[in-house]
């Protein structure tokens, strides 16, 4: 490790900002522009061949190419005291991997990342270049004020263009990582920009469920579970990700035709699938449902409890609104039922509070409002629960039960609704 000050090729070192097999990076301090670059600097043993450093910068030429949003630009390359280096845009964020350490994301962020991912790498992939090692460390995640978080993938230094018939190791080694490495990547066959898909899906099922796809006690078992055991399922390490199963089967399909046959069409799938786990299942009761009381004349609300949930939609609900976050989708309504049960006991013992003071008379005039609110409930980013109580011309207790969703679909929001009204003055 190169320590702070310390000029090479050029570039003052900074700091440390990864490491791993292949070697360094660091913020480095540009020779001659007001700026900071991101250095990647290989170890010595990267040269490997005498025809190392020829590949080495006719990849970082080729690399050089991409202009992308969502691809870190890179600057320069050379050999400086026998060790490749490449230069390289800096982006003020962490990778992917540090944030997933910290366990998975919500299934809203996990599909906004992949989305992004998925536009980066198919630009390349139009470019007759494909990354080859797609995995969460090669992705940066970086806060923007008032904005989505900007997603970049990096390390696309040692890939190839299609016409480049050079094998990058001349050993065979596989030039992956192998917890996201495509069957046919271990086995040394053809490969194409399938295996980026292949490793994106891989990267998604990590997101979801916080683990690799496939966890093993031993590398060779690892690649044996890629060449002959069927994809994992996200629904084995959470029910809630069921809608996933097929997105992740699919993208991590042993056969490259099987697979999705670009990133964008993995991401569209995932947002699908999005929007099957978005609307909440109704509130469990006993009895059928009645007919609502919202549309009669006579109701007359005396609870309104409301729980937002976080939403990509920034507009604020009205109403009263409790926040809360919650990094896993379908658990929201379970982990609101406590909350959920203390506002209708109160809501139950105010009305009848009501009905003994008003000697249980529909005629009587406007009835004393209750307000209740509830403790704040969990979400996970999809929506909103509205829970009304209302009294009708009758006399009866009404839970009015409303769940909407929001359903993502290419860049446009959906809102889907539920209503169901239960009458609670007889249960």
């Amino acid at each position: 490790m190169l320590e702070r000050g310390t000029v090479f090729a050029g570039y003052r070192i900074e700091r440390v900002l990864g490491s791993g097999g292949m070697g360094a990076v660091y913020m480095a301090r540009h020779p001659r522009l007001p700026r900071w670059d991101a250095l990647k600097i290989l170890h010595h043993t990267a040269l490997g061949d005498g025809e190392f450093a020829t590949r080495f910068e006719r990849e970082a030429e080729h690399v050089a190419h991409l202009d992308h949003r969502n691809i870190v630009a890179v600057h320069d390359c050379g050999i400086e005291q026998n060790q490749p280096w490449l230069s390289m845009q800096y982006i003020d964020g962490r990778d992917l991997a540090k944030i997933l350490a910290q366990g998975p994301v919500s299934v809203t962020r996990a599909v906004y990342i992949l989305g992004e991912v998925a536009r980066g790498l198919d630009h390349a992939h139009r470019a007759g270049i494909w990354h080859r090692d797609v995995k969460p460390a090669n992705i940066l995640v970086a806060a923007v004020r008032d904005e989505e978080d900007r997603v970049l993938v990096t390390d696309f230094g040692i890939a190839r263009a299609l016409d480049d018939s050079v094998s990058l190791t001349a050993t065979g080694a596989v030039v992956a990582t192998l917890a996201y490495a495509a069957p046919e990547q271990i086995q040394r066959g053809d490969v194409d920009h399938r295996v980026d898909v292949y490793a994106l899906g891989a990267t998604l099922f990590k997101m979801l469920t916080g683990t690799q796809p496939y966890r093993r006690s031993s590398a060779l078992a690892v690649m044996h579970a890629h060449l002959s055991e069927p994809p994992p399922k996200p629904s084995a390490i959470d029910p809630a990700l069921e809608a996933f199963d097929e997105v992740i089967a699919r993208a991590m399909a042993k056969n490259p035709d099987d697979r999705f046959q670009t990133c964008r069409a993995l991401a569209e799938a995932a947002t699908s699938a999005l929007g099957d786990t978005a609307t909440p299942p109704p509130l469990p009761v006993t009895g059928p449902p009645a007919v609502g009381p919202v549309n009669e004349p006579n109701a007359e609300t005396i609870l309104a409890a409301r729980a937002r949930r976080e939403s990509p939609v920034p507009e604020r609900v009205p109403g009263h609104a409790v926040h809360a976050r919650s990094g896993r989708p379908g658990l929201a309504l379970l982990s609101a039922m406590p909350a959920i049960g203390v506002a209708v006991l109160i809501a139950v013992i105010a009305f009848l509070g009501y009905r003994d003071a008003t000697g249980n008379d529909s005629s009587a005039s406007t009835p004393t409002r209750i307000s209740v609110l509830p403790p704040p409930l969990r979400s996970d980013g999809h929506g909103d629960y509205t829970m009304d109580m209302a009294v009708s011309g009758a006399g009866d207790l009404w839970l009015l039960y409303k769940s909407t969703g929001i359903v993502l679909s290419g860049g446009s929001r959906t809102c889907m609704t539920r209503e169901q009204s239960i009458d609670i003055s007889t249960h």
